[in-house]
């Protein structure tokens, strides 16, 4: 990076200047953030007086990182390292002087950077409402709901909702307007944030609904009034005397109806009058404009004349009805959204909970409404002087509220003895949370306030745009900003240099997948997957897979990376998660392509957590032959339909899967599996400890993981986490928690990046933020704007609308929908933005046609504007069919044509993988005759050693004392005492103490290439480094006393070889190896001199 590139970002970290800062993605804006904090540190601000507001967690957490990680090199740098690292970060030369006193600055703040508040916005409302819950009128003990409970909560309240007596009569006013599925999602709204705060700006239904009558300048009435007039119409036509003239057969069948309504009487005909709708107004809700044929109207004028005022009345009386139906609709929704609201803040405030919402609420009317803002905002003040706002345009209106309080001292002449600046960076395009109240709008009001509030106060106030993306190539930047252009609906986007513009890159656009063959009619369909084999979407998702198959294959050089493609280099994104996300996870596990997984997963959907719940369901009864049919075909078993067949046909067949297994020889490994599985029931105190010890410590967790579910290992940590926050909270046992479970829909994130080599699969909003060399735009056809039965306008109103809508509200439908599209558009812009080097877009329907505003057209109408640089080429598809690509290419991508290191490192971890978890098994398969606490003699020590290997590996991990109780469970009740008594001498021995303070690794890879040309791989237990030494300790897992002479010269020539492969990655530190006996807890040293080739030297 250059210094004049640097300058807009050395401009907006100056910590002297209030800034706002324009940041379009991939332009540095984190870092930029990270270097203000940084110069702020230099020059002197206490770390406490700084307040940073992230967006997530996750943000907050990788600030705060990297500014540790900063303080703590940048005090050890040298002077010449510090005066570059600093020249880079201001642009300005520091004295030997100005060295010396930021060193000592920094060496002062280096423990308090944790005072440092870092945090959400919902985090620092928190932490003040803990701090002031008098003056906010809460209790000092509340507690913040999380998202499953509550999620429950509002499903329970729903459910009741349903039942109520004083419910009643509004869903029978709903159930006039709407089927019944909707009524449903009709009341799921109600739990809406918008809604719930909207509800409470009208006191009583009679209120609301004489604000829903002056919006809609429409006089409710009965509607027996407004059909009086059209009944009396239809009274004026004589029929009996138009039958003389010849009519047509169109003729005939409408004055037919027209003749049987006018027999009904005056009280029939106001039930049944839209018998009448078909006759007169077209299925748009228009006039028709030929009622009779042209024969029958020239033969009677008169007949005519009555009819066209019949209609016109009609329509009238359509419209008046509808205003009614509207006005009707939205009153019994608000009803009912008034008791949900209702019940939903007493369920709270009797268990002394608050939601998110009410984070923000509360702190909102600390700041603003009580008696004691004053003092309040005084404290705070007090301890901020200096603010920070990262991703504001994801910032809601009430969260700025909270914001502009606790900043409207900064432009006070009370602050003038102390230095405030503000610091606020975002990227109005990038605006894609409106569904958790973020608006533009919000945006660019509350930037002009600031700006207007920083002049008048005559404080230093600056906007800075960054114009350097170093992310994307300029292929790809040129490309995103003549899509946005294209859509009409962004103005003065800004022209951005890439800091890579001469690197290759490439911009594909498929043709749309379609259905082209007829699906073959079944009279019986056959049960398969959940999705069709020939099925667009299932088409696509295996060109995506061969696709990416092709690329690996291709081994191209990433300049990104400047390595060779790898898995982890590509991201699949989609809009939502669909079904096609899961047809695209699974055909790239059948096309053998690693996959991380959806970013978001409901657990009830999860098969490997569903033959978790159904061990916890067969101890609990193991007489239910279902559910012991689903464990016995699960990867735990993997018995065939054929073999469960035979085992339910054997003997007799009123007895149950369970006593068939007990007595059946050949089925004794299972049966003995299943006991333990009991037995460890009967054993356990809790519901986590009997998770975790069936999981972690009797190989359920290997086989579950085993093939292509190795990417559900971190569903498996979520669900274990899940049972522990449960048992916290309800004190519950296996059967509550099962109960539970079953009846909560509950929904774990991923990491937004496995850490393994494997492909991506995500949420747009879960990967804003992230970046990627390939980035495959899998759903580019699909425009995802939903027609919502609720909307809102003004923070005045919410209306539910029937089907059949007024102009008016049909106007604000639109004003609605033209928002949601500009979001829509935004959202492209952050998909498109992931990429770095490779952009893929492509999409499916199954329709013959797709919107021409969805970003596939959008794509490609681009692409196609500049036929100089427009290339194809011809790609076979999985049917062998050949598909033309277009695609702009800056020069075409390197390739290697051999295999480098980090491929071969990978390799061999999978082998190792491999053989770690078939001996793992095998070693299970042999014990699990005996019961998991009593062992045969002979495996007794093999067994206590794999244990104490597995305790060591835990607490080298870093893990407390809890979650290392549940592996002693193992063991015997002596061995288990002997155990910790062992494992209480070695952490507290000097030898243990002083090896742990060097940085430890557990269970380390190393290749080693060999003169032969052959490559071995080794695994060390415990790899220690510091300064000057590197000492490696191998686990032994046997009785040092009991080993022969042949044994331990075997284990000190095993380690002289691990300690020569550290040797080379480390030759200028002193190696040093141990043998750690784990039936003792006892250290024997393995001699080890430097260059020495033999263990026999």
């Amino acid at each position: 990076m250059s210094f004049t590139q640097n300058i807009p970002q050395i401009q907006a970290s100056d910590p002297n200047i209030s800034t706002w800062v324009m940041a379009s993605a991939g332009t540095g804006k984190t870092k930029v953030l990270i270097d203000r904090i940084m110069r702020l540190l230099i020059n002197g601000v206490d770390p406490a007086k700084i307040l940073c507001i992230t967006f997530t967690n996750t943000a907050s957490n990788e600030i705060s990182y990297r500014i540790k990680h900063n303080v703590e090199n940048w005090i050890k740098y040298d002077s010449s390292e510090l005066k570059k690292v600093l020249f880079d970060l201001t642009g300005k030369h520091f004295s030997d002087q100005n060295l010396k006193k930021i060193k000592n600055t920094l060496n002062t703040f280096e423990k308090k950077i944790q005072d440092m508040k870092i945090c959400t916005i919902h985090a620092f409302c928190q932490y003040s409402l803990k701090r002031f819950p008098f003056e906010a009128s809460i209790s000092p003990s509340f507690r913040v709901i999380n998202e499953i409970t509550e999620a429950q909560i509002r499903k329970n309240i729903i459910e009741e909702i349903f039942n109520l007596q004083e419910c009643e009569q509004a869903l029978k006013r709903l159930s006039l307007h709407f089927h019944e599925s909707t009524i449903y999602d009709i009341i799921h709204s109600t739990s809406s944030t918008n809604v719930v705060s909207i509800i409470k700006n009208f006191a009583t239904e009679e209120k609301y609904k004489s604000f829903l009558i002056s919006e809609t300048n429409f006089q409710c009435t009965n509607q027996k009034k407004i059909l009086s007039q059209v009944i009396n119409l239809v009274s004026d036509i004589n029929l009996l005397q138009w039958q003389p003239f010849n009519t047509t057969c169109g003729d005939i069948e409408f004055l037919s109806v027209l003749k049987n309504y006018y027999e009904l009487s005056v009280e029939e005909r106001a039930i049944r009058w839209r018998e009448l709708i078909p006759l007169f107004i077209n299925s748009s809700g228009n006039k028709k404009i030929r009622l009779i044929s042209q024969k029958l109207t020239c033969e009677a004028p008169d007949l005519i004349k009555l009819l066209l005022n019949l209609q016109d009345e009609l329509f009238n009386c359509l419209k008046k009805v509808e205003h009614n139906n509207l006005i009707e609709a939205s009153t019994a929704f608000f009803c009912i959204a008034q008791i949900f609201s209702s019940r939903f803040e007493k369920y709270k405030r009797d268990k002394g909970f608050l939601d998110y919402r009410d984070l923000i609420r509360y702190t909102k009317h600390l700041f603003t409404e009580s008696k004691d803002k004053d003092w309040v905002m005084y404290k705070l003040d007090g301890g901020v002087d200096h603010i920070l706002v990262d991703e504001s345009q994801d910032t809601s209106k009430e969260q700025w509220e909270v914001i502009t309080a606790l900043m409207n001292d900064f432009f006070s002449g009370e602050s003038s003895e102390t230095h405030k600046t503000f610091f606020i960076v975002g990227d109005e395009k990038q605006s894609i949370y409106s569904f958790q109240g973020a608006c533009v709008d919000t945006l660019k009001k509350v930037k002009k306030h600031f700006e207007s509030s920083a002049l008048s106060a005559n404080r230093p106030f600056k906007n800075i745009q960054l114009n350097h993306c170093y992310r994307s190539s300029q292929l790809i930047i040129d490309f995103v900003e003549r899509v946005l252009n294209a859509s009409d609906c962004f103005v003065n986007v800004p022209k951005l240099l890439s800091s890579s513009a001469d690197s290759p890159s490439r911009i594909e656009v498929w043709p749309i997948t379609m259905l082209n063959k007829k699906r073959e009619e079944l009279f019986w369909p056959l049960p398969c997957a959940s999705y069709q084999i020939d099925s667009a979407s299932y088409t696509l998702a295996v060109q995506i897979a061969q696709r990416i198959k092709n690329l690996l294959q291709s081994r191209i050089i990433l300049p990104s990376t400047k390595k060779t493609i790898r898995k982890k280099d590509i991201a699949i994104l989609i809009q939502r998660r669909t079904k096609f996300a899961k047809i695209l996870v699974s055909t790239l596990c059948e096309e053998g392509i690693s996959v991380s997984g959806l970013d978001k997963v409901t657990l009830h959907d999860n098969l490997t957590i569903m033959d978790v719940v159904a061990i916890a369901k067969f101890v609990l009864l193991p007489t239910d032959d279902l559910n012991c049919a689903i464990l016995l075909k699960s990867p735990i078993f993997s018995l065939s339909e054929d073999q469960l067949y035979e085992l339910r046909s054997s003997n007799s067949t009123k007895q149950t899967l369970w006593y068939k297994i007990q007595h059946d020889l050949f089925y004794r490994t299972i049966c003995t599996d299943m006991m333990q599985w009991i037995e460890a029931y009967n054993t356990t105190e809790g519901v986590f400890d009997f998770f975790y010890i069936i999981l972690n410590c009797m190989g359920v967790r290997k086989l579950l993981l085993q093939d292509n579910n190795k990417q559900d290992g971190d569903i498996l940590d979520e669900f274990l986490h899940l049972i522990k926050k449960f048992e916290k909270e309800t004190q519950g046992n296996l059967y509550q928690f099962i109960q539970w479970f079953e009846n909560t829909d509950v929904c774990v994130t991923r990491d937004n990046v496995d850490k393994a080599d494997s492909v991506n699969i995500m949420t747009v909003h879960s990967a804003k933020g992230l970046e990627f060399p390939v980035v495959i735009i899998s759903d580019a056809t699909s425009v995802s704007i939903s027609d919502k039965f609720v909307f809102v306008e003004n923070d005045k109103v919410a209306l539910c609308y029937p089907p059949t809508l007024t102009k008016k509200i049909q106007a604000r439908k639109k004003q609605n929908f033209d928002a949601d599209y500009q979001e829509y558009l935004r959202l492209m812009y952050v998909a498109f933005t992931r990429c770095q080097d490779y952009l893929i877009i492509c999409g499916s329907t199954s329709r013959n046609n797709v919107s021409s505003n969805c970003w596939y057209n959008l794509a490609k109408s681009v692409l196609m504007e500049d036929t100089t640089a427009l290339k194809h080429c011809v790609l076979e598809n999985s049917e062998k069919e050949k598909q033309d690509i277009m695609f702009w290419e800056s020069k075409p991508f390197e390739t290697k044509d051999f295999e480098d290191y980090d491929t071969q490192v990978q390799h061999a971890n999978d082998v190792i993988f491999k053989e770690y978890n078939f001996a793992i098994e095998k070693l299970r398969r042999s014990n699990v005759a005996n019961s998991f606490s009593h062992y045969v003699p002979q495996e007794k020590s093999m067994h206590y050693g794999r244990i104490m290997h597995k305790i060591l590996e835990h607490i080298v991990g870093g893990n407390t004392w809890d979650n290392i109780t549940p592996l002693l469970q193992h063991i015997s009740t002596g061995a288990r005492a002997q155990a910790m008594h062992q494992l209480h001498l070695l952490t507290t021995s000097n030898m243990w103490k002083d090896l742990m303070q060097g940085k430890v690794c557990s269970e380390v890879n190393i290749v080693s290439h060999q003169n032969d040309n052959c490559t071995k791989i080794f695994r060390l237990d415990l790899l220690i480094e510091t300064e000057n030494n590197v000492t490696v300790i191998d686990y032994k897992t046997g009785d040092r006393s009991k080993c022969s002479t042949e044994v331990i010269f075997k284990y000190n020539e095993q380690m002289h070889r691990y300690l020569q492969c550290v040797e080379k990655l480390h030759p200028n530190k002193t190696i040093k190896g141990y043998l750690l006996w784990l039936h003792d807890m006892s250290f024997s040293d393995v001699p080890f001199k430097k260059g020495q080739l033999s263990y026999f030297d």
